[in-house]
């Protein structure tokens, strides 16, 4: 329904097959910002959409003939021009990014969902405004403005939920420490989390965060993983026991042979099925693309 705003802003540390840790998709902020900010613009649209609306339902012929009731129209104007001037900020300001969407689909030929808005949308406007200035016949503001308002709050709500979703994966990857400290040439130096390597000896002292995935070859200690399993309990670890990225050391140092690193880690693992849970589609919505595709060409 929405185009693509942007993808991962993050670039790779090394090169693919050579050992070294590569990117965890989202580790930047990248399409979680986008996320946030295309909720801000949508509900900044439905704070205009909405008053104008119910403006305008007052006089719509569905209220009137319900209520019996003919309000008076401000400033003496007809009310079809009344309605009008509110009709258009809602119609151009709230869905404009719809039209967009819609002239992309089409000229792609991949008709969606914005190009169903865009015809029942435009067309009652178009119909109202003609209805209005060049022909006896009843106008249809408040349809184009109900459907309007109804598909902004619909997208407001999905960007919300995805924009939680973000939030989590931000906070997932706070969970991973920047820096280790490995054993190179014999000497014990601190690195780059992201310059780790499969096979590196990284050395974990009480209180420190595991960086990467690995094996443990020297020491013992108990190790909290409940930011990973959800296990509450401290799980002991002895030489040949597997330790999880972004736990917590707790009592004992130890020292562990990497084994998995970067993206390959549990905790990117992680990430990157939220992240794939949060871009797919439900089947409800795919469902309603194949209909839009359809009822398009039916069109």
């Amino acid at each position: 329904m929405k185009p693509d705003h942007g993808k991962s802003a993050h670039e790779e540390h090394g090169a693919p097959g050579n050992g070294t840790s590569q990117p965890i998709p989202g580790r930047d902020k990248g399409i979680h910002g986008d996320i946030e900010s295309m909720a801000e613009d949508m509900y900044r649209r439905l704070l205009v959409s909405i008053p104008l609306t119910l403006l305008i339902l007052p006089y719509s012929m569905l209220v009137r003939e319900l209520t019996g009731i003919e309000l008076p129209v401000p400033f003496w104007l007809n009310p079809n021009v009344f309605m009008l001037l509110l009709a258009t900020p809602v119609v151009f300001y709230g869905g404009w990014m719809f039209y967009v969407d819609a002239m992309h689909a089409i000229k792609n030929r991949i008709p969606n969902l914005a190009v169903l808005v865009t015809i029942s949308v435009l067309s009652a406007y178009v119909f109202s405004v003609g209805a209005t200035f060049f022909f006896k016949a009843e106008t249809f503001y408040e349809a184009a403005t109900v459907l309007m308002v109804f598909i902004l709050g619909g997208h407001w709500l999905d960007l919300r939920a995805r924009g939680s979703a973000s939030s989590a994966i931000r906070a997932l990857l706070e969970l991973s420490p920047s820096m280790a400290k490995v054993i190179r040439d014999g000497k014990e130096m601190e690195i780059s989390t992201a310059e780790v390597k499969v096979g590196d000896t990284v050395v974990v002292r009480p209180g420190d965060k595991i960086p990467v995935d690995g094996i443990v070859i020297e020491g013992e200690s108990s190790v909290n993983e409940a930011m990973v399993t959800g296990e509450s309990v401290p799980v002991h670890k002895i030489s040949g026991s597997e330790v999880i990225g972004a736990t917590i050391n707790q009592t004992g140092s130890f020292k562990f042979k990497a084994t998995k690193v970067g993206a390959d880690t549990a905790l990117a693992q992680i990430v990157q099925l939220v992240a794939a849970a949060q871009a797919s589609k439900p089947p409800a919505q795919v469902l309603a693309d194949r209909a839009a595709i359809w009822l398009t060409v039916q069109l």
